[in-house]
């Protein structure tokens, strides 16, 4: 036997409705011929008495009560057929969305407040935020997300390999020379370690925003050029206070 759909069962139960509006017709019919009848009889037998008289409007008060009980089964079942069909037709309602929580940025001892998910780099972030020009060194923790670890490594502005290999990178490529300077900066490091690892996507926490992400040429705009395609540096930082920062640098080399 092959499924019924909702509208065909819905459309059943409106001839079945059909029908007992129908039947409510009738009875209404009956009972007012049954009252017809009875005033007949009772104009009938004025001035009379007798048992067929009383037998007769017995059996007419018998009628009235078995009708009022039809009726009102038939009202009732007619409710409850009414009632299914609308809940067959109504389109249940929208899951209510779950409430949204958003994460709260993470606020170190000092006041200054990094990304949510840092945690890992709390060594880093109990530190005093770097102002620009101030004698706090610049640091960055970074872990790998792709392939995933969870050993992290610390970073610092100097020279050294990776900042050989980043300016490696950058005298070669056009219009960018003037970040050859750059090199020994840690997010341009990074870089380059990532690339030289196949790392595709890691996460810096830096205590202080990259160079250039706010005003002039910095590390800001390298480190897409300097990444390859496919490749994702996260850098989650600090203006200091309660003003967390985060970018997402997508490689386009």
């Amino acid at each position: 036997m092959s499924p019924v759909s909702l509208p065909e069962v819905a459309a059943a139960l409106a001839r079945v409705l059909a029908l007992a509006a129908e039947t409510a017709a009738a009875l209404e019919v009956a009972d007012e011929r049954a009252g017809e009848m009875r005033a007949l009889v009772e104009r009938a037998a004025e001035g009379t008495a007798g048992e067929e008289l009383e037998l007769l409007r017995a059996a007419h008060a018998s009628f009235a009560e078995d009708l009022a009980a039809v009726r009102a089964a038939l009202a009732g079942g007619r409710e409850s057929v009414e009632s299914y069909r609308a809940s067959l037709l109504t389109p249940p309602p929208r899951p209510a969305a779950p409430p949204t929580t958003r994460p709260k940025p993470l606020v170190a001892r000092t006041g200054d407040a990094y990304p949510p998910g840092t945690e890992w780099a709390l060594p880093l972030i109990v530190q005093p935020h770097p102002p620009v020009g101030g004698t706090v060194p610049v640091e960055g923790h970074v872990r790998a997300l792709r392939p995933e670890s969870q050993i992290s490594h610390v970073f610092h502005p100097g020279g050294g390999h990776w900042t050989e290999q980043a300016r490696a990178r950058l005298r070669v490529l056009p219009g960018f020379g003037w970040a050859v300077n750059l090199g020994h900066h840690v997010e341009l490091q990074i870089a380059a370690w990532m690339t030289a690892c196949g790392i595709h996507h890691a996460e810096l926490v830096l205590n202080r925003p990259p160079c250039g992400e706010r005003y002039g040429l910095g590390c800001h705009q390298a480190l897409p050029v300097l990444l390859p395609r496919g490749y994702r540096l996260t850098v989650s930082s600090t203006r200091g206070g309660p003003q967390p920062y985060q970018h997402h640098y997508e490689g386009k080399a």
